[in-house]
């Protein structure tokens, strides 16, 4: 322990050997779903697994008016880390279901590498925001690129078509080469 905290690796083990932690105690984003899932991984890996917990694509949200979501990198946090960033964003204002329900406040910025196109966060503001971002989380933990991402068909008219529009402009961008 340090000060409080329990250390693990991730694989969530402790320095205790056979000894496994999960939750608020390893101060490792305290949010439930980081906690869920570090809880299945040291399970898995108490039972002989080989699990290892990935904090690149945790969702996070905001319960407010408008909703508040995110997951991975901002773009100043890419470009920090050496990142050749581009950014599609796409706002709510356009998007046929959030005017349809009177909830067109918002906007969907994905931020992407623009050498190789990996997807590395998203910002959400708008209606079911926290619904969305799952989405994204999706992609980045199976490693998808906009590249590909841009080839999904999205329902319409939904609140996900503004995803895609906020990823068809990352990928334009990075065609075009705003990222190099």
């Amino acid at each position: 322990m340090e000060n409080g905290w329990v250390w693990t690796d991730d694989h969530q083990r402790t320095s205790v050997p056979g000894l496994f932690a999960a939750g608020d105690v390893t101060e490792r984003m305290l949010l439930a779903q980081v906690a869920a899932r570090q809880g299945a991984v040291a399970a898995e890996n108490a039972l002989g697994g080989d699990a290892r917990m990935d904090y690149r694509a945790v969702p996070a949200c905001l319960y407010t008016r408008p909703e508040v979501a995110w997951v991975g990198l901002s773009a100043r946090e890419a470009a920090a880390r050496g990142y050749a960033v581009v950014v599609g964003r796409a706002s709510m204002g356009g998007n046929p279901r959030a005017l349809a329900a009177g909830e067109e406040e918002g906007w969907v910025e994905v931020v992407a590498d623009g050498r190789y196109g990996e997807i590395l966060g998203a910002h959400l503001v708008g209606p079911h925001a926290g619904e969305l971002v799952s989405q994204v989380a999706g992609m980045m933990q199976a490693e998808g690129t906009i590249l590909e991402w841009e080839k999904v068909i999205h329902p319409h008219p939904t609140l996900s078509e503004a995803i895609g529009e906020a990823v068809a402009m990352a990928a334009h961008r990075m065609r075009a080469g705003a990222g190099r």
